[in-house]
């Protein structure tokens, strides 16, 4: 488990940075369910359809969320809400949306890891 949150700390730097790649989404999520990496890269390159399959898939869809623009947070800033508040900024609503659910699903996996 700890190798995955690495793979996905790296992820989640690669798309704060534009620089993620089909290997870092297949690393991180590849083992979480099914379609996970690829509606995170669908996600990655503005697909909101696939930021809304990954946040249901990998959250659940009781986990509320907020997307919103916000020229400080780089054109869009979302924020996710499960078990407390993620937030992410990116210039794609998608991108911020898939940083906030990145951020959110790696921090419910340590939490339950220190169960």
């Amino acid at each position: 488990m700890a190798n995955a949150m690495s793979e996905l700390d790296r992820l989640i730097e690669a798309v704060e940075a534009g620089t993620a790649t089909t290997m870092l989404f297949e690393d991180a999520l590849g083992a979480a369910i099914p379609s996970a990496d690829g509606w995170a890269e669908l996600a990655y390159h503005g697909s909101l359809d696939a930021a809304k399959a990954l946040h249901e898939g990998l959250l659940g869809k009781g986990c509320h969320f907020n997307l919103m623009e916000d020229e400080d947070a780089g054109g869009y800033h979302a924020e996710v809400y499960l078990n407390d508040w993620r937030h992410g900024g990116s210039s794609d609503p998608a991108r911020a949306w898939l940083l906030t659910i990145l951020r959110a699903y790696r921090d419910s996996n340590q939490a339950e890891g220190a169960r």
